[in-house]
């Protein structure tokens, strides 16, 4: 499983873009990316897919199994992530236990097909690893149209006041 899905390094600034344990964008790098990309989404016309995925008991897996078991977790499930969806979706890694998927598309379909992609991806995998212990976590997925809905950072925090 490649881990090293984006180039790592530091901005001018000194700030992280990537996440040295799961190798995905941080909260800064996700920024920085999306500015990137915006001219090109109000360009071409294009809508936003996000899908925010919280791994809520990745403290008990930590405290039960050690920082050491926390940390594979946490890798698994950037690999998840990784392999559910294409390389042209921004993958990221925004808190300890949060990760966004920023995926472009032409159309207004696609309701919940983030969630159920990466929804499959973990079902796969618990299925097949016998661990002592279930990912348990929350997801949201929304529609964000840079040219119609608030800034992307307002957006995000409303998205992550819906995870329960």
């Amino acid at each position: 499983m490649d881990m090293q899905r984006h180039d790592s390094g530091d901005d001018p600034a000194g700030w992280s873009l990537t996440d040295s344990l799961t190798g995905l964008y941080t909260r800064s790098g996700f920024h920085e990316r999306v500015r990137q990309q915006l001219a090109n989404i109000e360009r071409d016309n294009r809508m936003v897919l996000l899908l925010m995925v919280r791994l809520n008991n990745l403290q008990e897996i930590s405290d039960k199994f050690g920082p050491g078991e926390g940390s594979a977790v946490l890798q698994e499930i950037a690999g998840l992530l990784n392999n559910a969806f294409r390389n042209s979706d921004l993958i990221s890694r925004i808190d300890e236990n949060l990760f966004l998927v920023f995926g472009q598309q032409r159309s207004t379909a696609g309701d919940g097909i983030l969630a159920a992609r990466f929804q499959h991806r973990l079902e796969s995998n618990v299925a097949a690893k016998k661990k002592p212990y279930d990912f348990v976590v929350s997801m949201t997925e929304a529609k964000w149209d840079p040219q119609v809905d608030k800034e992307i950072i307002n957006f995000l925090a409303e998205m992550e006041q819906r995870l329960v």
